[in-house]
């Protein structure tokens, strides 16, 4: 025989670190597959409140949130309509069935009647709980048979009758005597409670009442069917309510959406620049009021944007014609076509001024648009403020053969800035110095009235025609047939004048003149301020 082979024994580092390399690659795959199987699980958690926080932030419209709120209301409102009607007819049914059992009881009530006719109390009850019961018993047999027929000609008896049927609905025992204040005399003491109950007279007046509780059992079949039917006629009915309020609350959501939808519409129409649109909303309540308030908005921003553009069209216009003169002038010169002489230089200032006054009469209405017209009150006297520039007027007026005067008092102190109130007086009597025929003449008044103070300018002939008179404020407006572009002006005088006037609070309006032209009126307070 061969020598034994003693192997040494392996250990258990050696045996496990055969499938070291193993077992590492499983724990590094569990490792990384833990992450994975977390997030999937916390995903699964998470859903349910990802889901409602994804409901609670999506956007409803307008129409569906009224549509939700007008359904969930009528809802409720039949849910607890129908449940309250479920619950007054289980219980009212069941008072109804328990009178009705009741009313078995009449010949009983009138025995107890004699009783307490006869003694005076109830105290006999009291005593012998017996007698009670036995009063009960008698009141709830049926009267009696009636006697069997023979059963042949030998006369013998017949088949007997039906013994009294038991008291399956326990109604002995749901039946109770209480005195005259109502304290429990015999009977049921469970039947206090109970709001049926029969009078027991004695004499006309109740002695004591005949109580019956609530059956605790089943009902009976007929009565269980009854009850069935009308549960399942308030479900129906209940279902056909939800129905009609749900077509009624979309029906009603879409009624007073539409026009909202009409006014989105049209707002965005304007938006896009179509000023044109009209929203077609004839309603009478406040979506109708807010259809009209938007039409209105939209034809004011149709005039407005009228005006601006002919505002640019005439400003333009009116900087084109001496912008022009001037480059051909400066052409001519520059070409040699004309030479300059002691007449051109003074014709070129006068273009160059004459843009100066243009651009300075659009800045200061640009001011005034924007409320920036500056304006610094101080105490003045008006009529020696008109007597100064009617002064420096008078040989300007003259050399136009044009007759100007002045009536006034001697002072008119008022609160007002000097340096526009002259600009204002100014415009006006360069306006008609320009406009107003050789030989005419020009009539201002000036006079105090209560708090205010007037002054009027009164010229003669030409005179706008009548249906000119609202536009004379407008800016680069001229009536062409006597107040044309060739007396000079670019139409903006009478615009300057009613921005100074508002300026200072005051009031000013035109009106055909008794002299034959143009009647000018200025109201001005005479502390700066009108209440």
């Amino acid at each position: 025989m061969g020598e034994r082979q003693i192997l040494p024994r392996q250990t258990n580092s050696t045996r496990y670190g055969q499938n070291s390399s193993i077992d590492l690659k499983w724990r590094s795959s569990r490792q990384k597959a833990r992450p994975e199987r977390v997030q999937g699980i916390a995903a699964r958690l998470h859903f349910p409140f990802t889901f409602c926080g994804q409901f609670g932030a999506m956007s409803l419209t307008v129409t569906q949130k009224l549509f939700l709120a007008v359904f969930l209301t009528l809802g409720a409102i039949l849910l607890v309509v129908l449940l309250v009607m479920g619950w007054s007819l289980r219980h009212g049914f069941s008072d109804y069935i328990t009178r009705l059992e009741l009313s078995r009881f009449d010949g009983l009530a009138k025995n107890l009647a004699d009783d307490y006719a006869a003694y005076k109390s109830w105290d006999h009850f009291k005593d012998d709980r017996a007698a009670w019961h036995r009063l009960v018993r008698n009141s709830l047999r049926p009267p009696p048979n009636p006697p069997p027929p023979l059963a042949g000609p030998g006369g013998g008896p017949g088949r007997p009758g039906f013994g009294p049927p038991a008291d399956r609905l326990l109604i002995g025992r749901r039946l109770a005597l209480v005195d005259g204040q109502g304290r429990f005399v015999a009977g049921a003491e469970r039947a206090l409670t109970s709001p049926s109950r029969r009078a027991i007279l004695a004499g006309g007046v109740p002695a004591g009442w005949l109580v019956m509780a609530r059956s605790p059992g089943t009902e009976r079949a007929m009565d269980a069917v009854f009850l069935s039917d009308q549960r399942r006629n308030l479900m129906l009915v209940g279902l056909a309510a939800v129905l009609a309020a749900l077509m009624a609350s979309l029906g009603l959501a879409r009624h007073f959406l539409r026009p909202v939808h009409k006014l989105a519409q049209m707002a965005r129409q304007l938006r896009a620049g179509d000023l044109g649109q009209r929203a077609a909303v004839r309603r009478r309540d406040e979506l109708g009021q807010l259809a009209a308030d938007m039409n209105q908005l939209a034809s004011s921003l149709e005039t407005a944007e009228s005006a601006r553009r002919r505002w640019v069209a005439d400003t333009a216009h009116e900087l084109r014609t001496p912008l022009s003169v001037l480059q051909a002038e400066l052409e001519a010169l520059r070409d040699g076509v004309r030479h300059a002489d002691a007449q051109t230089y003074p014709r070129l200032l006068g273009y160059a001024g004459q843009l100066t006054r243009l651009v300075q009469d659009l800045h200061d209405l640009a001011r005034a648009d924007a409320g920036a017209l500056t304006h610094q009150s101080a105490p003045l006297d008006l009529a020696a403020l008109l007597g100064d520039i009617v002064a420096g007027f008078e040989p300007r007026f003259a050399e136009r053969c044009l007759g100007l005067s002045l009536d006034a008092p001697k002072s008119l102190p008022m609160l007002g800035d000097a340096d526009r109130l002259r600009q204002l007086f100014t415009n006006l009597l360069e306006n008609s110095r320009r406009y107003t025929d050789p030989g005419g003449q020009l009539l201002i008044r000036a006079r105090r009235q209560w708090d205010d103070i007037v002054v009027q300018f009164d010229d003669s002939a030409p005179a706008p025609p009548q249906d000119s008179l609202p536009y004379l404020f407008d800016r680069f407006y001229r009536v062409e047939q006597s107040r044309s572009r060739a007396a000079g002006g670019a139409g903006l005088g009478l615009a300057i004048a009613r921005a100074i006037v508002g300026a200072h609070n005051g009031q000013m309006s035109v009106a055909a003149s008794s002299l034959g032209g143009l009647h000018v009126e200025i109201r001005l307070a005479c502390d700066g301020k009108r209440s």
